[in-house]
């Protein structure tokens, strides 16, 4: 399995936001986003055991209890399904409790249904202006999911409102599962980008997706 990093922090985004969590984040990506604030995951990484990952799970919820959670991002996580998959099983196996997993994707990819009836993970979902596939995001939409739509009110590099909304309303999704995270790499604009998101996110009765990490430590890698 290609591994970036393994690391303890607090999930900064989402409907998760706020609890600490472990973050496994995979290497390589299908697509190559100009504005990617991972992008030294879109590389190959380095190759890990899958039992060396699932026994450093192991390690975290012996440390944060049996509902820790757990956040497989990347890069995109689905271009690793096989290992993905066998890292779940691995872990399942040496666990009395199911994983708290949520994984964080593109929606370009769609899960295979032997993953989602027998891990039942959560998927956090942020489609890409330029690379939206109906077909996976539509089967996404019926998991247990949340969409998280990253907005740029220019429409330059991510999503403008009417943009986010159109794709949302195709996928008939509930106010409740749509989160909107203004486009911010640095403090000053996440202020800025912020304000007005959090005004768009009260218009259409949505939530807020803050970047809680970016708000402390900017542009910081592991945090």
């Amino acid at each position: 399995m290609r591994v970036v990093e393994v690391f303890d922090s607090i999930q900064g985004e989402g409907p998760q936001q706020g609890r600490v969590a472990t973050f496994i984040r995979l290497a390589g990506c299908n697509l190559k986003c100009s504005f990617c604030d991972t992008p030294y995951a879109q590389k190959a990484g380095d190759e890990m055991p899958i039992s060396d990952v699932r026994d450093k799970m192991v390690v975290a919820r012996e440390c944060y209890g049996s509902d820790h959670l757990f956040v497989i991002t990347g890069g995109e996580p689905m271009v690793q399904a096989p290992d993905l998959f066998m890292l779940l099983g691995n872990y399942f196996a040496r666990s009395a409790k199911r994983a708290n997993v949520a994984i964080e994707t593109n929606g370009t990819i769609a899960p295979s249904r032997e993953l989602l009836v027998r891990f039942t993970p959560k998927f956090v979902v942020s489609p890409k202006k330029g690379n939206v596939n109906a077909a996976a995001l539509k089967a996404l939409a019926l998991a247990d999911s949340d969409f998280k739509f990253v907005i740029d009110p220019r429409g330059v590099e991510s999503f403008t409102m009417d943009e986010a909304r159109a794709i949302w309303n195709d996928l008939e999704l509930p106010a409740s599962r749509i989160w909107l995270q203004p486009m911010a790499k640095d403090k000053k604009t996440l202020g800025s980008a912020g304000r007005w998101v959090w005004e768009q996110c009260v218009k259409h009765g949505v939530n807020y997706s803050p970047r809680l990490h970016v708000s402390l430590y900017g542009d910081k890698r592991g945090v």
